[in-house]
């Protein structure tokens, strides 16, 4: 069973990790939340949103593997913060590995984003990926992006005063889009830094 648990180690995080974060925003938590509950279950002070943003993206490496692999103790944690049992984290080929007796049935998925959804014109599209494409967004980085979709829908809307509004928007939206990519590369190299709980 080690060996089996040892060979698949990445598909077990990355289960984990996608449980993990389905579980937390259909609860509607931050990062920030959960990792407060993980601490007074038991995590060390140590573990903090930023150690929990790299145990759901894996700090992937330039190829896009997982570096940040889910550790049992952080399992064992996040399940009690997240108030579910550690094999509710677990793919469910693997928790019959853990002794239960029928596998868990899997969390629900969610939408990363109710606004998203909505999204049909061609700019918010675009828009839509780009966003996409920066993962889970935490403090002022939600409000950038929402204020990128009310941008991009009024360009898709044809830029209101019969499109003289066109040039203005654009440039807006262009300099919001780089103010979020700026902060959210910041955040990831900050949290790069202060992972120091877990394996590596």
């Amino acid at each position: 069973m080690i060996a089996l648990i040892n060979d698949h180690g990445d598909q077990i995080s990355a289960t984990t990790a996608t449980r993990l974060i389905e579980l937390r925003e259909r609860l509607k938590l931050t990062r920030d939340a959960v990792a407060v509950s993980a601490r007074e279950h038991g995590a060390p002070a140590s573990f903090t949103a930023a150690v929990l943003r790299n145990i759901e993206t894996g700090r992937p490496d330039a190829a896009g593997n997982r570096r940040r692999m889910v550790s049992v103790d952080e399992l064992v944690v996040l399940a009690a913060a997240l108030d579910v049992s550690p094999l509710e984290l677990i793919d469910t080929e693997y928790a019959e590995l853990f002794g239960a007796q029928t596998a868990p049935v899997p969390a629900p998925a969610t939408k990363t984003c109710e606004r998203c959804a909505s999204i049909s014109g061609g700019v918010q599209s675009s828009v839509r990926e780009d966003v996409d494409l920066l993962g889970a967004l935490e403090g002022v980085e939600p409000s950038l992006a929402e204020l990128a979709f009310r941008l991009a829908q009024a360009i898709d809307d044809g830029g209101g005063e019969d499109g003289r509004q066109m040039p203005a928007l654009a440039k807006e939206l262009r300099s919001t889009l780089l103010e979020l990519r700026k902060l959210t590369a910041a955040r990831r190299a900050d949290d790069d830094d202060d992972d120091d709980f877990g394996p590596e």
